[in-house]
């Protein structure tokens, strides 16, 4: 699930800009993750929920990061 939108982010990278693809979806993603993560880590036992939801706090941390810093040629 939170390495579905590389194919857009190599399209992004190569234009060197964002286009008209908005950074929304992905800072709402970041921060379920984020809650996902800590429930993972304060829940006895849920070890994996805070494993894979912490690796997608890292993907999005690095998609949000790209679309902050080029810049944005849509509407």
């Amino acid at each position: 699930m939170f390495v579905s939108p590389m194919k857009t982010f190599v399209r992004v990278v190569k234009s060197r800009s964002t286009e008209e693809f908005e950074s929304l979806p992905y800072i709402c993603t970041l921060l379920n993750s984020s809650l996902w993560t800590y429930y993972g880590i304060i829940k006895p036992g849920s070890y994996l929920v805070a494993t894979v939801n912490g690796f997608g706090v890292v993907v999005e941390i690095i998609y949000v990061a790209f679309f902050f810093s080029l810049p944005h040629h849509g509407r």
